[in-house]
């Protein structure tokens, strides 16, 4: 999600160097003919059993025994480094819907394949304050059509834009809005957040990268949501190319946790005497890509708020 500041971001929630490795997995998605409307309806119903819940911040114990009480079978990582990975692993056929609660924020997760939530013991008070999730459309083993892809995922984004969730950009990034912010990434920027109410076409879904992530905040929460694709090579020559396998996670953590991924390694767990000098310089950067795209016609959105992470907050350049 960030260029120019990424050696630094490579600590942050969504690339920490401690963070397990993202498993590819192709047996997901599945070409149907229900509706997507339908499928976002029913993640946030009671069609279904109550599904589990799951809250940053909560502490190891309580979880361990609420899993333990619903009769979910959990691992447990203990890292010699002082990090703890609480682990559910879902196989095909077995996947459920989950929870995340935050208030007013909450919403349920389509079928899950696996969880991760990681625990920093130099910071047990904080909990496991970081939630990894990677799921699939439909819990059958199928390829998605592309059109099934794209509305089902932006429709999953439009649900949680209608629950108050907000765009991130990046501090070094432009304030684009509407179909410029697509336009931008088609350009080449592919780490860039689009609009939140602007639902792509399918040429553009399809001319997007394979991997693109949307970053969300919600009351002192970021998440990080994403699809992947790959192309089933069995598929390839075929013309058009209308369907591959795609897979989705969502990783959500606190504004502590994600504001350390601005800050060198040494500077992470004093991220607040150093936030100014670190924003400054993005800060220009960002004001300077501005003007750079006014001169190629696109419109700034000067109304565009960034969220307060700091007390401080918002901080401009000198």
């Amino acid at each position: 999600m960030i260029h120019y500041h990424l050696n630094k971001m490579t600590n942050n929630l969504f690339t920490r160097s401690y963070s397990l490795l993202f498993i590819l997995i192709l047996s997901i998605t599945g070409c149907d003919t229900d509706t997507n409307e339908e499928e976002i309806y029913k993640m946030n119903s009671n069609i279904s059993s109550q599904p589990l819940v799951f809250t940053v911040g909560e502490k190891p114990t309580d979880f361990m025994q609420r899993m333990k009480n619903s009769g979910q079978a959990i691992g447990v990582d203990r890292q010699p480094a002082g990090l703890n990975f609480y682990t559910i692993d879902y196989p095909q056929g077995t996947r459920k819907t989950l929870t995340i609660e935050h208030g007013p924020y909450s919403f349920d997760t389509p079928p899950v394949m696996s969880f991760m939530g990681t625990e920093d013991m130099d910071f047990p008070e904080s909990g496991i304050n970081d939630l990894n999730f990677t799921f699939v459309r439909k819990d059958d083993g199928q390829k998605n059509s592309h059109e099934q892809a794209r509305k089902f995922f932006i429709g999953y984004i439009k649900m949680l834009a209608d629950l108050g969730w907000q765009r991130f950009i990046n501090t070094s990034e432009p304030r684009l809005s509407g179909p410029q912010s697509y336009q931008y990434i088609l350009e080449g920027n592919d780490y860039y957040v689009p609009d939140l109410n602007v639902e792509p076409n399918l040429k553009t879904w399809k001319a997007m990268e394979n991997t693109h992530v949307w970053t969300l905040y919600a009351d002192g929460l970021f998440m990080d949501i994403k699809y992947r694709r790959k192309q089933d090579p069995s598929d390839q020559d075929k013309t058009p190319d209308e369907s591959a396998y795609y897979i989705f996670s969502l990783e959500i953590t606190t504004k502590d946790e994600f504001a350390k991924g601005y800050m060198d390694f040494e500077n992470r767990n004093t991220w607040k005497q150093h936030w100014a000098s670190e924003i400054k310089p993005l800060k220009k950067l960002r004001y300077k890509l501005e003007a750079e795209l006014r001169d190629k016609g696109y419109t700034i959105d000067t109304s565009f708020q960034d969220p307060i992470i700091h007390p401080n907050d918002p901080i401009e350049p000198d």
